[in-house]
């Protein structure tokens, strides 16, 4: 398998705001400051659109971890996982859950509680 992985992805659902009736909302420095946030962003608020709900259908969210040349040969110098996930942070070749969450609130597609909830599980 080690010679033939280019990559992993995980992929999560988040909710997506209802692009009718998403407002702008403060969300709590501790929120804001665990997705590496700084602003106001957007949360829910409900219409006849999406039933009052605030969400109207799902986006994904993922984490992305590129095979390089440097991390092939990890699994062969039995390296687990922890190891593996901080040297692909050290070069660049992983793209964490976290990173695409963020990019998902900034952009207005999902809110910080919905953020903050798949990160919890």
């Amino acid at each position: 398998i080690q010679a033939s992985l280019n990559g992993v992805l995980a992929q999560r659902l988040v909710r997506r705001l209802c692009p009718r009736c998403k407002r702008s909302e403060e969300s709590s420095q501790e929120s804001l400051t665990a997705l590496q946030l700084e602003g106001q962003f957007f949360g829910p608020l409900g219409c006849q659109e999406c039933n009052h709900f605030g969400f109207k259908g799902r986006i994904a969210v993922h984490e992305l971890l590129d095979f390089t040349a440097e991390l092939r040969a990890l699994p062969a110098e039995s390296a687990n996982a922890d190891r593996i996930a901080s040297a692909a942070l050290a070069c660049g070749a992983l793209i964490p859950m976290r990173s695409s969450l963020a990019s998902k609130v900034r952009q207005g597609l999902t809110s910080v509680d919905e953020a903050l909830a798949l990160l919890a599980h």
